[in-house]
This record gives C-alpha cells, sequence and structure tokens, in this order.
C-alpha cells in the first residue's frame, strides 16, 4: 500500500523538468550535461521555495542567526540558478536576446520589408471593367552619356551633373483574361 502525504522530492524534481521541457522546447540539450544541470536547476528551485516558505513562517527577532543563514542560504541558491538558467539558455535575458538576433526571423521580416518596398515603388495596371490586377512593373531607364563607363554614377560625379536625356516615351497593351477588354498602358500624358 503506497504511503499517502507529502510528495516525494524526487518526484516533484521530475514534474518540474517535463514543464521545463515542454515550456522552453528544449529539444537540444545534451543527455547528460544538460539534462544534469536542468536537475540540478529544478532541485535548487524547490529548495529556494522551501526557503521562502521557512521565512515566511519565521519571525527574524525569535532566532536572528537562523534567519541570517536562511537568507545567506536563499541568496547563494538564487545565484546558482541563476546561473544554472543562463547555461542552460533559458533566463529571461537570454530569451530576448535570441529573439532579436534570430536568423529565422530576421529574414521573415527582410522578406517582408522587401515585399513591401517594392510593393510601393511598382506601378499597377488593373482592368477598368472587372478591377482584375493585370501586371506590376518598374521602368528604370539609365542614359549613358559620351564618356561614360556604364556604371551608375553618384549624385556628386561630373556625369550625374550633365543635363538629363529627352523623357522616353513608351506603352504596352495588355487584355483582360476575365472580360477579354484591351488595356493600353503608357506614359504619356
Amino acid at each position: 500500500m503506497a504511503k499517502r502525504g507529502r510528495p516525494r522530492k524526487g518526484a516533484k524534481i521530475e514534474e518540474k523538468i517535463k514543464q521545463y521541457l515542454k515550456d522552453y522546447e528544449l529539444d537540444e540539450l545534451n543527455a547528460s550535461n544538460d539534462m544534469s544541470s536542468l536537475r540540478q536547476m529544478c532541485a535548487l528551485e524547490l529548495r529556494i521555495e522551501q526557503i521562502n516558505e521557512a521565512l515566511e513562517l519565521m519571525d527574524a527577532e525569535d532566532d536572528p542567526s537562523k534567519f541570517r543563514s536562511l537568507i545567506s542560504a536563499l541568496k547563494d541558491a538564487t545565484l546558482a540558478y541563476t546561473n544554472l538558467q543562463d547555461e542552460l539558455g533559458i533566463s529571461r535575458k537570454k530569451r530576448a536576446s535570441e529573439t532579436e538576433e534570430n536568423p529565422v526571423a530576421f529574414i521573415e521580416q527582410l522578406k517582408k520589408d522587401a515585399k513591401t518596398f517594392i510593393d510601393r515603388r511598382l506601378i499597377q495596371v488593373k482592368c477598368e471593367t472587372c478591377k482584375l490586377l493585370l501586371a506590376k512593373y518598374h521602368i528604370y531607364v539609365y542614359h549613358k552619356a559620351e564618356g561614360d563607363s556604364g556604371v551608375p554614377s553618384s549624385p556628386s560625379s561630373v556625369n550625374a551633373q550633365k543635363t538629363p536625356p529627352e523623357p522616353i516615351y513608351w506603352q504596352f497593351e495588355i487584355e483582360c483574361p476575365q472580360c477579354s477588354k484591351l488595356i493600353v498602358h503608357k506614359n504619356e500624358t
């Protein structure tokens, strides 16, 4: 017959380990070293809880030396707990810095920013009848002046100071696949 009462300390530690593995997605833990550190951290967490409970029940004036020793033990346990969190990479500070420097998140944000940038600069051609988007475009025209190397120059260069070429007029036609209307798009006014 099993005894009833307080749960065993080992069971509480195992419960906390499962919770950490779930909450922090610690799949990359090195089986021996990191699990040992996690077990030690969970034991320290339980110890900190016990010390806090003892401090709540105690009056500092009744036994000042015991009170000081509990405060000292709490300080040491908290420091060791924090060091283990940092070592395992599950401290708040470490999580915050990882979210800021996460390469996957950075690339996803870069993709969103690039799409927004392009969408703002592209000219959209829509069917006037059915409002269907037919095309997006951007035309870049570079005028090569005499003696120019063909490489676009900076605004302060000699080639950039020359008079711009005459405007280039263009037009294109596109048929709407939905309503078959021919759309003529041009840059002339």
